[in-house]
């Protein structure tokens, strides 16, 4: 997996996709800004310990078991109009070594996941893109009309079970 972006379509199923929109439109108090460009906000809420969750973070872990990581964290991501993230990798923590997005609605325009050497990845509801996150550098274009929901998660080294 070092040095390979891997796509995934159909990751999630609709319900599941669903599930996690209806999770942070009802969920206003977990809601947190953060700046990207153009001064803009994207909001997300941390779901990583929300038990709810643990069949989807079952899936997800079994998916990357191979790859000797587990979920460190995962946020439900709000990107609107006019919001964009220029390249960067994902060093929010030293225990980092991947990255997913999983792309949860669609009807939006823009708000394509690129690489620096040049890759780009339209956005398709239920579609995961994993990639080691301290490697490849990446950002989003800017969203021209959303909202733009997204599953962003980072992976630690998993330790002996």
């Amino acid at each position: 997996m070092k040095n390979k972006i891997e796509m995934i379509d159909n990751f999630l199923s609709t319900e599941e996709c669903n599930n996690l929109i209806d999770y942070y439109k009802n969920n206003k108090s977990m809601q947190k800004p953060h700046l990207v460009n153009n001064g803009k906000n994207i909001i997300d809420i941390d779901i990583t310990e929300i038990k709810q969750f643990n069949n989807l973070f079952e899936k997800i872990n079994k998916h990357v078991y191979n790859q000797d990581c587990k979920i460190e964290y995962t946020k439900i991501v709000k990107w609107t109009d006019d919001c964009s993230q220029s390249l960067h990798v994902d060093d929010s923590s030293s225990d980092t070594i991947y990255s997913s997005i999983i792309y949860l609605n669609h009807g939006y325009i823009g708000g394509q996941t690129f690489f620096e050497e040049g890759t780009v990845f339209t956005p398709k509801k239920r579609r995961m893109l994993f990639f080691d996150g301290m490697y490849y550098k990446h950002g989003v274009m800017p969203v021209k009309k959303g909202p733009r929901y997204t599953l962003a998660t980072w992976y630690e080294k998993r330790k002996n079970d």
